[in-house]
């Protein structure tokens, strides 16, 4: 499983768009597709997904209801520690 296999299973599509250019032809989804969760880095996105989850559960928990901008917020920061682990 890649780290972007885990990410997608972890959170709706509707909240953040990995296809995302972030420049020389590269997405997000591109850094995470390469990165395996059972290596190294791959254990530390894991754990940057699972505290954004933990996040996102308490943002619901706190506002009772769903806010995308809030929760695209945290999955972004997952994904851009997720792109900092595996690009150094």
């Amino acid at each position: 499983m890649t780290v972007r296999d885990y990410f997608e299973a972890k959170f709706p599509a509707h909240y953040y768009d990995l296809d995302a250019d972030i420049g020389d032809g590269e997405t997000l989804g591109d850094i995470l597709a390469e990165m395996p969760t059972d290596s190294n880095c791959g254990d530390d996105c894991v754990a940057a997904i699972d505290a954004a989850a933990a996040m996102v559960d308490v943002v619901k928990r706190a506002f009772a209801e769903d806010f995308p901008d809030y929760i695209a917020q945290v999955l972004d920061s997952a994904v851009q520690t997720c792109s900092c682990f595996i690009r150094g």
